[in-house]
């Protein structure tokens, strides 16, 4: 009869268990069947909208107004159909279009890099310039950019397809000169006073009007670097320019030098 008893009870607690583990099932597929709701309206919006431009370069459109152009799998440029701009705004396309040391409108423009065209399209809703010109070595990213992100409506913009440092040479014997200089291109560019970025500085340098700026994007993949950036810019004040550094953290990390 013991024996029985203790049989009875093995089995109710054995029941028991199974009621538990049927219990934590159904709540699993309900945790999978949630997940997979939501990675197929992720699937969706993304199915047929987005297009590999050529290679690693890749326009991806999140909805009817948001775009982005991604290159390497990463992210250089957002574009806004309608609404939504204040977000680039905040992210270090907005500091690049808006130096602190004020530009005027009419202004010209020289830009070393391209991308999707965020930093001209706030340039243009900002301080509004004369004329832009633009230096992208890479055809097909200026390919993507004319396609899909509309820079048919920034007035006076020229584009130059060429190595950003032959074209700054080139234009310095054209004589041509500029009010403001945004450089997106050189990253690597470590000091101002030797080596290849010196090259770099003076032939930014010579380009600028009297009383014009520089603006230096310098993106931060290394804890280190923002130590390096820092003593770019002591550097550039040693030269006698007076100096303004931002460290934006939003969708990346980017240190900026004005």
């Amino acid at each position: 009869e013991q024996d029985i008893k203790g049989l009875e009870l093995h089995r109710q607690t054995l029941r028991d268990e199974i009621v538990k583990a049927n219990i934590e099932i159904e709540a699993r597929k309900k945790e999978i069947t949630a997940v997979d709701e939501k990675y197929a309206a992720a699937k969706a919006r993304l199915s047929g909208v987005q297009k590999t431009v050529e290679g690693d370069i890749a326009r991806v459109r999140l909805d009817a107004d948001k775009e982005k152009l991604a290159i390497n799998g990463e992210i250089h440029s957002v574009f806004f159909r309608r609404c939504g701009w204040g977000e680039a705004k905040r992210d270090y396309w907005g500091h690049m279009a808006a130096p602190p040391f004020g530009t005027p409108g009419g202004a010209d423009v020289l830009m070393l890099g391209l991308g999707g065209g965020t930093t001209l399209h706030l340039l243009t809703s900002g301080i509004r310039p004369a004329s832009v010109t633009v230096v992208e070595r890479d055809p097909v990213v200026i390919g993507a950019a004319q396609s899909y992100f509309d820079l048919g409506r920034i007035p006076g913009l020229r584009i130059v397809e060429g190595d950003a440092l032959e074209v700054l040479k080139r234009l310095a014997l054209e004589q041509t000169s500029f009010d403001l200089v945004i450089d997106d291109v050189f990253f690597s560019a470590t000091s101002a006073l030797a080596g290849p970025g010196r090259d770099i500085y003076e032939a930014m340098r010579a380009l600028l009007r009297p009383g014009g700026s520089m603006v230096l994007n310098r993106p931060v993949d290394r804890p280190d670097e923002t130590a390096l950036h820092r003593a770019y810019a002591e550097e550039l004040r040693s030269l006698g320019n007076e100096v303004i550094t931002r460290s934006v953290r939003e969708s990346g990390w980017n240190d900026i030098i004005y």
